[in-house]
């Protein structure tokens, strides 16, 4: 048995981890087994618990039991301090017969847990001590250790041959947030079986819980790690007694709660066939791992994470070269579009070959995949969209970036993810180039390691600063002119920029406004033709006689564009009207609640109390008047009920 305790009563902290909801992000005591007879009393410490049942799994290899996970209680109970509280006491059936059995039953934890407790204090039952925010699982100071451990045998360790040239990269113990790529391909990634269905390495449990049973995918098979490092799936197939459900009886001993199937049980003889993963760590080792699993994941406690982070800038002219490079190489498949991009389920340039996830949303996530952001409509556009939301450069750049970062590691910077994937292989601790299993991984259109394109990534990767031109506008060869409250029209000249170094540039309106108009907005347009040149559309409006200058930047990706400006004149033949010299009649009611009288307000200023409301409330909201019938329509929210007030 293991005790939880979630970790939202902690005062000062809380738990990080991909379950977002911090009431399930648990902290375990240690394993409390049972006493000879089977029976289990534990003193508890005050407060609310989460409970979970193991059972024994004996190795294969002999070296000793582990103890699985199979169900969990997760309700939390405030037990009744100062009283043996029993689990019969809920968990049984309401019948004589059983309620004579616990009449008078004997057992050897019944018998502890009377008296004053002496046999219980101070002893692995006892969890009044027990420090949960101590407890609670930190991903980088007990798991990844383990994958940069040499196996059993001296070999080689889990990063060895799982890194950023393998479809699971477990190698990089670096990285720009604390749920670094290693943390999340961990708890997050899944083997492809061969029928297409998914088994993901990692759940917190075998057998679902509670009201997971009936979730899709509730009912599941053992988490595949897990089955990797016993070399057995933790399961049985129904015979007469049992069926495949979540509620089977698990008195079978070969048999842990998961769901069966044929599929993944060849799968485990075919992979441990390749490489025993069952005899790769120790026992211990292999029940950390399985612990950690039955813990809700968690990356580590906010105040007790000794991860530091790494920095790498986006905003250099070498990441600009290096955006450049991705969206020249790699945006036709590895764009964030809906149609033909990640976010298209059908789009199967995009799909790995084997790389999967718990859940098919992170096969679009810009973490869990390089993704560059859009910086067009759609993805085959030859120019781009007149809204910003669809095409802004500078946004697109930070973006992608940002989601490349997550493929940089910085212990191994030549092996990064990004540099390994464009280049087509990975270097050895040899020296040697180790090409990518086009087997297992999607071939990519390589790019050859001299080239300024791969050049540009391994310089951004390095932190090897970089020369950039900034792009220009050119100036037209005629004066702009408009018409002041002309229909909106397009000028004749069309505006055009160009880059010094062949980048891709985009033209923006500047957001200076006139003293009266943003141009974006109400006096001028962009309407792109291509990627170097646009038309403008004009909206001149009453007020904006006189000369401007249009201000534009012109930006490669980097938020540094150079303000630039095109001078343009607004005349005008147009006659203002002169108002009315007498305003049309109007006024308006309100209520005096101190004494409960209509009033009305004249235009010029005159209040005339037209009467006393009878009943007036200070709670009366004014909804509307009916001028036709002379009712004013009063609402009291409190009592949901209108009143209607008549001028008669």
């Amino acid at each position: 048995m293991q005790f939880y305790i979630p970790s939202h009563h902690f005062d000062d902290s809380y738990a990080i981890g991909v379950e977002k909801s911090p009431e399930l992000v648990v902290p375990s005591s240690t394993l409390i087994k049972p006493e000879e007879d089977g029976s289990l009393g534990v003193i508890l410490k005050e407060g609310l618990y989460v409970w979970k049942a193991h059972k024994r799994f004996t190795t294969k290899d002999d070296a000793g039991d582990l103890w699985i996970p199979i169900r969990a209680e997760r309700q939390e109970v405030n037990f009744v301090p100062n009283r043996v509280n029993q689990c019969n006491q809920c968990h049984q059936d309401r019948n004589q017969e059983v309620i004579d059995r616990y009449h008078d039953y004997y057992s050897i934890a019944n018998v502890k847990m009377h008296g004053n407790l002496t046999d219980m204090w101070g002893t692995d039952k006892d969890t009044t001590e027990f420090n949960a925010s101590k407890e609670v699982p930190d991903f980088h100071k007990q798991i990844m250790p383990l994958l940069t451990k040499p196996a059993l045998d001296g070999g080689k360790s889990c990063a060895d041959c799982h890194n950023s040239g393998d479809k699971l990269n477990l190698s990089n113990a670096t990285g720009v947030d604390v749920q670094n790529t290693t943390y999340r391909n961990f708890v997050l990634g899944a083997h492809l079986l061969p029928d297409g269905s998914v088994a993901p390495y990692n759940y917190i449990s075998i057998n679902p819980m509670g009201m997971d049973v009936h979730q899709e995918g509730g009912y599941h098979y053992a988490p595949f790690l897990w089955s990797l490092i016993t070399n057995d799936d933790l399961t049985a197939p129904e015979d007469d007694n049992h069926s495949d459900d979540p509620g089977k009886n698990l008195d079978r001993k070969d048999d842990y709660g998961a769901k069966y199937s044929k599929v993944v049980e060849d799968e485990i003889a075919r992979i441990n066939g390749i490489y025993d993963h069952s005899k790769h760590w120790s026992l211990a080792d292999r029940q950390a791992v399985i612990t950690y699993g039955a813990t809700r994941l968690a990356v580590g406690l906010s105040d007790r994470l000794t991860f530091v982070p790494n920095k790498l800038a986006i905003d250099t002219n070498q990441a600009q070269k290096a955006y450049q490079s991705f969206i020249r190489n790699c945006y036709e498949c590895h764009n964030n579009h809906t149609v033909n991009g990640l976010h298209d389920a059908n789009f199967e340039d995009i799909i790995p070959k084997e790389k999967r996830f718990s859940d098919p949303y992170y096969l679009r996530d810009e973490v869990m995949r390089f993704s560059i952001y859009h910086y067009l409509a759609n993805r085959d556009d030859t120019k781009f969209s007149q809204y910003i939301w669809e095409s802004n450069l500078e946004y697109s750049m930070h973006k992608t970036m940002t989601s490349a970062l997550y493929r940089v590691d910085f212990n191994d910077l030549n092996n990064s993810e990004i540099l390994v994937y464009a280049r087509g292989y990975y270097i050895d601790k040899d020296g040697n180039k180790v090409e990518l299993d086009e087997n297992h991984i999607k071939s990519h259109s390589f790019l050859d390691a001299d080239s300024d394109d791969y050049k540009a990534i391994e310089n951004w990767v390095n932190n090897i600063p970089m020369e950039n031109s900034i792009p220009i506008m050119n100036q037209p060869t005629e004066e702009i002119v408009i018409k002041e409250y002309d229909e909106p029209a397009y000028i004749d000249q069309n505006i055009t920029w160009s880059d010094e170094d062949g980048d891709l540039a985009q033209a923006m309106i500047s957001t200076t406004n006139s003293s009266e108009h943003t141009f974006g907005d109400t006096m001028l347009a962009l309407d792109y033709n291509d990627f170097v040149s646009a038309k403008l559309k004009t909206y001149a409006i009453l007020g904006d006689r006189g000369e401007h200058n249009f201000t534009f930047r012109v930006t490669d990706g980097l938020d540094n564009g150079v303000i630039q400006t095109v001078p343009v004149r607004v005349e005008s033949d147009y006659i203002v009207p002169r108002p009315l010299s007498t305003m049309p009649k109007s006024y308006l009611f309100y209520t005096d609640m101190n004494t409960s009288e209509l009033k009305r307000l004249e235009s010029n200023g005159t209040v005339t109390t037209v009467g006393v409301i009878d009943g007036l409330n200070t709670n009366w909201t004014t909804v509307y008047r009916r001028a036709d019938k002379g009712w004013l329509y009063f609402l009291n929210q409190e009592e949901e009920r209108i009143y209607v007030v008549s001028g008669e």
